[in-house]
């Protein structure tokens, strides 16, 4: 956060006249013409005895004009809120309602629990750990109408391992460890985690909830060292207007930012390496475990093949 330089200012006693003989100086100077004589005098004194003594002047006496032309301007005054943090980004604000009372006004759709209906043949993921298919949580169906930068219409579902007997024993925050799988249709089959082609299997929520979706503009993903441009209040409103329930838009990274990177099969602060698909913070009513205060955030690949899934609180 921002932080203001302390300054201290500097008292200076001025007598209302002075006597002095020294140099040729004529007495009852002001203190400030005192002061300005004295240094032209002293200057005068100093070029005497160098030229008396053959010294030279050092480097750090003279003035450089080109050093002074080379040196750094001085930083630009940083206004509230960076031009790179308009609100500009799509979203679509989920709101959680019971089945067949959805308000949805846009051509994509999401819906929690029940089964998922494959767009293609089923990919059904298994946990890595105990090898049983895991539970399907949500399907988000998503349109180029509300998401320009969409090459195609596209169905992406969220599965996570059960880890009610066994908590913290399945890493399912980790995108690659294979205790959750986002697959995407049409697109590729992950290759960190394995699938049979089951049409039905576990579900988080054997009723299903659909949900209402409200169109938005979220803020830029921004690093911790860009948000440090805001000031406090700045900051604190860039953060609300991020964290909500969504698809699309932005996440709020409120530890820092982490994104999937696919070729690594790791996570790190590159935002080029994968684009966020949706956000989930209320746990409870998409039954999904987030820890304390989490936020589930899924993403797709670069070339939009291939999805991923983490959480962290």
């Amino acid at each position: 956060m921002k932080s203001e330089k302390g300054r201290s200012k500097g008292s200076r006693r001025q007598s209302s006249s002075r006597t002095t003989a020294s140099f040729g100086l004529e007495s009852h100077l002001e203190s400030d013409e005192l002061l300005s004589a004295a240094t032209a005098a002293f200057g005068k004194a100093d070029s005497m005895i160098r030229r008396v003594f053959g010294w030279e002047e050092s480097d750090d006496d003279r003035t450089h004009p080109a050093d002074a032309e080379s040196a750094p301007p001085p930083p630009a005054a940083t206004s509230s809120e960076p031009a790179d943090l308009v609100p500009s980004v799509p979203a679509l604000a989920i709101s959680f309602a019971p089945s067949g009372q959805s308000t949805r006004s846009c051509l994509s759709e999401v819906r929690f629990g029940g089964q998922p209906d494959w767009l293609e043949e089923p990919l059904w993921p298994l946990s890595t750990q105990d090898g049983q298919p895991m539970e399907f949580v949500a399907q988000f169906a998503v349109h180029p109408t509300d998401f320009p930068w969409l090459d195609e219409p596209k169905v992406v579902y969220l599965f996570v391992s059960n880890d009610e007997y066994d908590p913290g024993g399945y890493e399912t925050w980790d995108p690659f460890a294979g205790e959750n799988a986002l697959i995407v249709q049409p697109g590729a089959t992950p290759d960190w985690v394995s699938c049979e082609p089951l049409l039905s299997g576990p579900t988080a929520r054997p009723i299903e909830l659909s949900v209402g979706l409200e169109p938005r503009l979220d803020p830029p993903v921004a690093s911790i060292s860009e948000l440090g441009q805001l000031s406090d209040d700045d900051y604190r409103s860039w953060h609300e207007q991020v964290d909500y329930d969504k698809v699309g838009g932005t996440p709020n990274f409120f530890q820092g930012l982490e994104f999937p990177d696919f070729e690594g099969k790791s996570v790190g602060r590159d935002r080029t390496t994968a684009i966020p698909i949706f956000m989930v913070r209320s746990a409870d009513a998409a039954a999904l475990s987030l820890g304390d205060a989490g936020r589930g955030v899924g993403f797709l690949s670069p070339d939009q093949r291939s999805g991923a899934y983490l959480w962290f609180n």
